[in-house]
């Protein structure tokens, strides 16, 4: 299994984040994710806004994380798109 470290390192400017709020649905997404099926994700605007997170950047890989925060997969930004919630 490949660190964190060497993740961080081979993708640099990588951002390591968790996905899910639980150790099972942690383990959802990621499956999710590795099959295809969740491509997209989306946060409130705010959060950029008080600069809580940043906004992600189109080309960077970022490494998403298991439970453990151990790196679980790669993501490639494709596209950012800012789209008002009705």
């Amino acid at each position: 299994m490949v660190t964190l470290a060497a993740a961080l390192a081979k993708y640099e400017g990588a951002f390591a984040y968790p996905v899910g709020d639980s150790a099972a649905l942690n383990a959802e997404i990621l499956a999710l994710m590795r099959s295809g099926v969740k491509t997209v994700t989306c946060d409130a605007w705010a959060i950029y806004v008080d600069g809580t997170e940043e906004l992600p950047v189109v080309g960077r890989v970022d490494i998403a994380l298991d439970w453990e925060g151990r790196p679980a997969l790669a993501t490639r930004t494709l596209a950012v798109e800012r789209i008002a919630f009705d």
